[in-house]
């Protein structure tokens, strides 16, 4: 028998299909993607150029339900997954706004979503999407901008720490002959304690300024669909238990990961840098986070939990929101 499922519209041409499938039971339909890790699938997924879309297409049962993964939250907010999942994409693919801007809409927009539900409007979710898209809200989104203050050093300790916080429980370990990323963060940036804050704002500032060069204005759609298919693929803001906000942390936390790894390898590369180079980073990451069995993304949450109640300290440390 076949079933209806929503997938990302290059999935269907592949014969076979991949050895791992991310599967989700979604009311009365599936989602179905693929992992970052497997081969092929990055260049597939997250494209330079363009946009992945997601379509309904029938897939066999027998290749469906072997990886059929069950949703992480059985919270109210799952009854709203499609909405959520939805306004995501659109926010993530907001016009020529900066991925840092992009990700503190989807944050503002989560966190409002969130008291919707909570008090029994996620119905109106529809309409708070419209809101997020008038003129009204664009000014004010960009007067609430001016009360951000990035700090790179704050950047790097918050970063810095949660990848100590993964090197104390086995989890940083570098592939047999691959890049030791971990490494090349501690040794640019100073993470060991070798530069003082003026010394890491010059470094992150150089490397920023390199990461624009040869990855953002290279490949402008590369970062906001590798954010889109993540936030599909990993159901998100229903991957973990704990609620919308917390869900969206854990995602950020995700894509810093890489970002900071993405920084440190534009600084040490630069116009030397590949795609398929960010191909490989997106690979590893993917890797270390499912070889874990869950103990990756378990040290993500304690990290983030004792934090998310200031979000705004947050936005403030993580968002470069200047670009």
């Amino acid at each position: 028998m076949q079933t209806l499922v929503y997938l990302p519209d290059w999935l269907p041409t592949l014969s076979p299909v991949p050895q791992h499938l991310l599967v989700y039971h979604v009311h009365d339909m599936y989602e179905v993607s693929a992992p970052l890790r497997e081969p092929g699938i990055p260049r597939l997924a997250v494209p330079p150029e363009g946009t992945v879309h997601f379509i309904p297409h029938p897939m066999d049962d027998e290749v469906l339900h072997p990886h059929l993964t069950a949703a992480q939250t059985t919270g109210p907010e799952f009854s709203f997954i499609l909405d959520l999942q939805r306004a995501g994409a659109i926010l993530l693919r907001k016009g020529k706004r900066p991925i840092a801007q992009r990700l503190i809409l989807l944050g503002l927009f989560l966190e409002d979503a969130a008291d919707y539900i909570a008090t029994e409007r996620g119905y109106q979710i529809g309409k708070l999407m419209q809101d997020y898209a008038s003129p009204r809200f664009t000014a004010r989104f960009d007067e609430a901008l001016s009360s951000l203050s990035f700090s790179p050093v704050a950047y790097l300790e918050i970063l810095g720490g949660l990848l100590q916080k993964l090197a104390d429980s086995g989890l940083l370990e570098s592939e047999s002959g691959g890049i030791s990323y971990v490494h090349l963060i501690s040794q640019l940036f100073g993470l060991d304690g070798s530069k003082d804050a003026t010394a890491q704002e010059r470094t992150y500032r150089d490397a920023k300024r390199a990461m624009e060069a040869n990855v953002e204005n290279l490949w402008p759609e590369l970062l906001p669909n590798l954010l889109r298919y993540v936030y599909f693929c990993r159901f998100y803001p229903c991957s973990v238990p704990g609620g919308i906000t917390h869900n969206y942390w854990v995602f950020v936390l995700y894509y810093k990961l890489f970002e900071l790894s993405l920084l440190a390898l534009s600084l040490a590369r630069r116009e030397r840098l590949k795609l398929e180079d960010v191909y490989a980073l997106m690979q590893h990451l993917s890797r270390r986070r499912d070889a874990s069995g869950g103990r990756y993304t378990a040290v993500i949450e304690q990290y983030i939990r004792a934090r998310e109640e200031d979000s705004l300290a947050l936005f403030s440390a993580l968002y470069d929101w200047k670009q």
